[in-house]
């Protein structure tokens, strides 16, 4: 498997064949099964989430904050859905996995299990270009090895969606059974869809939806008892990049610019250092950097939020 020719095609905008994204879903599925639940990072690391197959703002972000293996990412989830490049996006991502091990790191987030990308897009574009549910599956599969949360300079805590009530130490989620869909309530649900507040205090529970809102107490009492200084999220759209809460004690992070073509936000990344984090914000890619992707039927351009997203085909 020539994951360099694979790099090479998917940054210009080249989808990978069937029996390729199989391969390349298996090969980092056994990366992924090895990982802990929770990753210890050292810095520097730059921090990025919710892309959700905004492909050409990820090859921005790459321009902006310097390209694999010169530095070192993690994404925090969000992968796919949405945008109209879920698989460019995620193909590209694990193939870097495979490339850089350790180098680049994936968390799971909300979007990537079963019942969520069927619903938001994945599976949807995976029966447009390849024509067979099985690679959306395999996709899937990947996704549930995918590890949870992270820990950054031994002071930062990275996750997808936020707090659990039932978790009150990072040790005790180094022994959570992750593989497989997550149950409609517990911890891992928790981990990736729960909300802060800033006015709640504790947790409640959201209605109708996994997960819990949580406040200002639930993320001292979370950040004391470990030992660390913040927490860092995505998982929620933000106009300027990013948004501090709870006295800087919690940061919520967007990294997708004008979601959607229409959305008006700016996209976002932290890079995390030794003792410091420096917040980087920048617009989407420039209309000339967009292409349509060969395997996209001509009907589609007329899809709204496609116009202000793509400009031309490919030769």
């Amino acid at each position: 498997m020539d994951v360099d020719l694979y790099l090479e095609r998917l940054r210009r905008g080249r989808v990978l064949s069937a029996t390729e994204l199989l391969r390349v879903c298996e090969r980092a599925s056994t990366l992924f099964v090895e990982q802990p639940n929770v990753l210890s990072l050292a810095p520097p690391v730059t921090v990025v989430t919710n892309l959700h197959g905004h492909f050409y703002d990820l090859l921005e972000i790459f321009r902006v904050e310097g390209d694999c293996p010169d530095v070192n990412y993690l994404f925090l989830g969000g992968h796919v859905d949405y945008g109209w490049f879920s698989l460019l996006t995620i193909s590209l991502l694990l193939c870097l996995k495979l490339r850089y091990p350790l180098r680049v790191n994936l968390l799971r987030g909300a979007h990537e299990c079963q019942a969520v990308s069927k619903e938001f897009g994945l599976y949807d574009e995976c029966m447009r270009v390849y024509g067979d549910a099985r690679l959306w599956r395999e996709i899937v599969r990947c996704f549930t090895f995918l590890p949870l949360a992270a820990v950054l300079d031994r002071r930062l805590f990275a996750v997808h969606g936020g707090l659990s009530p039932d978790i009150d130490s990072v040790d005790q989620l180094l022994v959570l059974d992750r593989f497989g869909e997550p149950a409609a309530g517990g911890v891992v649900a928790d981990l990736l869809w729960s909300e802060p507040d800033s006015e709640a205090k504790d947790f409640h529970k959201i209605t109708g939806s996994p997960g819990y809102v949580f406040g200002q107490n639930a993320v001292n009492a979370f950040c004391s008892s470990n030992r660390l200084d913040r927490i860092v999220r995505g998982h929620r759209l933000c106009v300027d990049g990013y948004v501090h809460m709870f006295e800087g004690r919690l940061t919520s992070l967007w990294s997708a610019p004008n979601f959607l073509g229409r959305g008006g936000n700016v996209g976002a990344t932290v890079r995390v250092e030794e003792n410091l984090d420096v917040y980087n914000r920048f617009l989407a890619a420039p209309l000339c950097c967009r292409k349509i992707p060969d395997t996209m039927a001509d009907q589609e351009l007329s899809h709204p939020s496609l116009s202000s997203y793509v400009v031309e085909k490919p030769l």
